[in-house]
This record gives C-alpha cells, structure tokens and sequence, in this order.
C-alpha cells in the first residue's frame, strides 16, 4: 500500500489523573525491575516480526498488533470503555488515478500538460470539469466572493495550503481550481507529493470541485502558445479577459475502510479527581 500523507496515533491508553494515588500502586523500583532486556525485545520482535508486514494503516497486520495491545491490557487488568478494549474507526482512502488531464483551449488551438510532470492531482478532488478562466491572486482571502462558474487559476503561497483554496473557491461557486505552484512553495508541494498517490482521512469523505496543482513554467509555456501574451505572473489578470478555457478530469477513486483503536482505563482512588483523565497515547502503525 502506498505511504499515507497522514500517520494516525492508534493505541490509546486512557488513566485516572492522581497516578499517585492508584489502587496497589506499584513502587518506582518495582516498576523499574519490571521492565527487562528480555521483555523488551521479546514485545519489539513481535511488533516488528515479518508476519505482521510493517502494520499498514489499514491492514491484517495491525489488526494482529491491536489484538496483541487488548491483550496485555486484559493481562494487566486495565478496564475497558463501553464496547470492549477494541475501537475500530472509519478511514476514507483516495487513491489518485492515472486519468487525470489538463488541458487548455482558445479559438480552436489546444495545448495538453503532462501528468505528473507539469501538473499533479490534489487529494479529494474529482470530476470532469470546463470553465472559462479567472485568476485570483495568490491570497485566499482577496479572492472574489463569486466564482461565477469559472474555473479559477491562482498562485498556492507558503503560507496557503490547497485546502484552504478548495474551501474558498467551492463557496464561491467556482467550478475547478489550479493551483500554480512557484518560488518558495515550489519543493515543499513536490516534497508532499513525492509521499505518495493515496491520502487518508478520518470518517467519511465527500470528494470537492476537481483541483490540480501545476508548475507556473509549463503553464505560461501552454498559454503563451496558445497566442496569449503573459508578461509576468503578475500580470495573469490578462486571462480574464483572453477567453482562455480550461478543461480538468480528476480521477479519484475513495473507499472507507475501518482501523483499530485500543483503549483501557486505569482508574485511580482521589474521590476528588478520580473523574479526570489523563490520556496517555502511542501509534502502533508501521
């Protein structure tokens, strides 16, 4: 399975607030003789054994590791929360496809970007999309309130992220989005995609408007040979007015799958504070 761009905290191990005051509290030196050479590598060669195939989130491995941790805490007598030590929750996985296209038109010419290599999906977009472009600016919150079914171009700064873009120009009633990526967002963007063609997400994912983001050299390539003068990125507001169309497929596949959580409750004896938690958490992914 490819690499996630989001790792997930998985086992999670719920305890009272007064530590000090548990029931048959153990000594720190009891505790410390507890814990052994042997013990430890036995756990670590277990979690890290072949059979368990790096414990992919998710996967048939880290369901094996999830019954491993219930068990230990039913072992050490830990409580368990409503429904038992084992929590699975909903996971929505999109897998980017190879049938995105980028394609810009004007008067009969026609101009195709590569996939990519000029221009890259962004995660949760899909749908086949055509629109009249409208740049934008490169600042989210100066973009036009109205997106009047155009398909909006605007430049992704270091301190936006595609996220942001998509929520603003979906409000605005835009139709797709390209994002032109340059300067000091240029290798941060190609970094985060170079992770993988897979985003995972928590729960239940309704795909956006379509959305790509493209490098700004190929891009005014394309557009100046389709006849239209671009001086500087500045001056894009140009294309409003050139009757530059844009046509976008974004090819997303989504599937919700579901994970395991593990959780126990190590009550403590304060009558004052035996109703706070202390959440104490780990990730048992690979």
């Amino acid at each position: 399975m490819p690499q996630a761009f989001v790792r997930f905290h998985l086992a999670i191990l719920v305890m009272s607030a007064t530590l000090v005051g548990c029931r048959a509290a153990p000594s720190t030196r009891a505790v410390e003789d507890s814990i052994t050479t042997n013990d430890m590598q036995a756990r670590i060669s277990f979690l890290a054994s072949d059979l368990l195939l790096g414990r992919a989130t998710p996967s048939h491995g880290l369901d094996v590791a999830a019954d491993y941790v219930a068990s230990e805490f039913g072992r050490l007598g830990l409580e368990w929360p409503p429904g038992g030590y084992l929590q699975r929750y909903r996971l929505a996985v999109g897998d980017m496809g190879p049938s995105w296209t980028l394609v810009l038109r004007l008067d009969g010419r026609r101009v195709t970007l590569r996939h990519q290599e000029d221009f890259w999906g962004v995660p949760w977009a899909a749908g086949t999309v055509e629109g009249r472009v409208r740049f934008v600016g490169d600042r989210p919150a100066e973009a036009p309130v109205e997106g009047n079914e155009t398909l909006w171009v605007a430049r992704l700064s270091p301190t936006t992220t595609p996220r942001e873009w998509l929520a603003v120009a979906t409000r605005a009633g835009a139709v797709g989005l390209v994002l032109v990526v340059a300067g000091e967002a240029g290798p941060h963007v190609r970094d985060w995609l170079e992770e993988g063609q897979s985003a995972y997400e928590l729960g239940d994912v309704e795909p956006s408007l379509p959305a790509v983001l493209v490098s700004q050299e190929p891009l005014m390539s394309a557009i100046e040979r389709l006849g239209v003068e671009v001086q500087s990125p500045v001056a894009w507001t140009e294309l409003d007015r050139s009757g530059v169309r844009i046509q976008l497929s974004a090819d997303l596949r989504v599937e919700t799958l579901t994970a395991p959580n593990v959780m126990g409750i190590l009550p403590g004896s304060d009558e004052r504070l035996r109703s706070e938690f202390v959440l104490i958490s780990a990730h048992m992914d690979g």
